[in-house]
């Protein structure tokens, strides 16, 4: 039997969270993952990445993958500052092409 910490730093589970989250963007955005942080109170993935919203301008936007379920839902979004979006590009985890649905 696995137990949920087992679970939850699995290389499965990851795979298939971004593999879910990436359904949210276009194919050949680019996308920043600049955050991530397990919940084990609600068995989730809290999940932070930065790209363009619909007006263009730069977004750090907050997803939580639901692992039970496989279920991403959005919890918004805050626009960010040119010297913020210089720092994502610097330090910021891009969003690979091979996680996304269909590419």
């Amino acid at each position: 039997m696995t137990t949920i910490s087992q679970d939850i730093d699995s290389e499965d589970v990851r795979m298939k969270r971004d593999r879910t989250l990436a359904t949210k963007f276009r194919p050949g955005e680019r996308v920043w993952m600049v955050g991530e942080q397990y919940d084990p109170v609600f068995n989730t993935w809290r999940i932070d990445v930065v790209r363009a919203g619909g007006q263009g301008q730069w977004m750090r936007q907050r997803y939580t993958y639901d692992i039970p379920t496989g279920v991403v839902y959005f919890f918004g979004e805050r626009p960010l500052s040119d010297e913020e979006f210089a720092l994502v590009r610097r330090t910021g985890k891009a969003f690979l092409g091979e996680h996304r649905g269909g590419e």
